[in-house]
């Protein structure tokens, strides 16, 4: 087990405690689907609530509060609340309290995989591939087509419902535009 994956399992652990689902997102998810590759920090997507306990939970497993993002100000609870270990190279921790319905749908098509010894939720790849499509990173697009090869060669068709729904919700739909031309009839069309 590498030292970011144990800090993921401490704080998966950590949230587990308070959150019936605790699902991971980007780097470590699209490693979790079987990609090698590097990441520096953790995110995740839990439910709603519990965001000062949360605090002082991860504050016991190495994780400082650093940051927020509230997009209504009079909400009690964050959207996204930022994370760090202290130390030489610190280890960022993003947690997305899943307030949004596509998070929500995250949470919900989320799968249960091994990843380094500790049974932990992933998004699926679909809901990968949309966060890598918004996110828009030259980083990130080996992974979009990562998760798109993955799902051709293990003949399991991609959701297309859900990747046309959320990346249409998120106004990014000219981003799917040309996967689904590359990759649209290999992967399948299920709902």
């Amino acid at each position: 087990m590498t030292d970011l994956q144990e800090l993921a399992r401490r704080a998966v652990l950590a949230l587990r405690a308070r959150h019936a689902r605790v699902v991971l997102i980007g780097g470590l998810g699209v490693i979790a689907w079987g990609r090698i590759r590097a990441t520096e920090d953790i995110d995740l997507v839990v439910d709603r609530g519990g965001f000062d306990e949360d605090r002082e939970a991860l504050a016991k497993v190495a994780f400082t509060f650093s940051d927020e993002v509230r997009a209504d100000p009079a909400d009690s609870e964050p959207d996204v609340g930022f994370f760090a270990t202290s130390g030489e190279s610190p280890v960022g921790l993003d947690v997305f309290y899943g307030k949004t319905e596509f998070e929500q749908a995250v949470l919900e098509t989320a799968k249960t995989v091994n990843l380094g010894g500790l049974t932990v939720e992933v998004a699926s790849a679909e809901a990968l591939i949309v966060y890598k499509l918004l996110a828009d990173r030259l980083k990130d697009r080996p992974d979009v087509q990562y998760l798109f090869d993955a799902a051709a060669a293990s003949r399991r068709p991609l959701n297309w419902t859900f990747l046309e729904k959320w990346c249409a919700w998120w106004g990014i739909d000219e981003r799917l535009a040309p996967w689904r031309a590359s990759h649209g009839a290999a992967t399948g069309r299920s709902a």
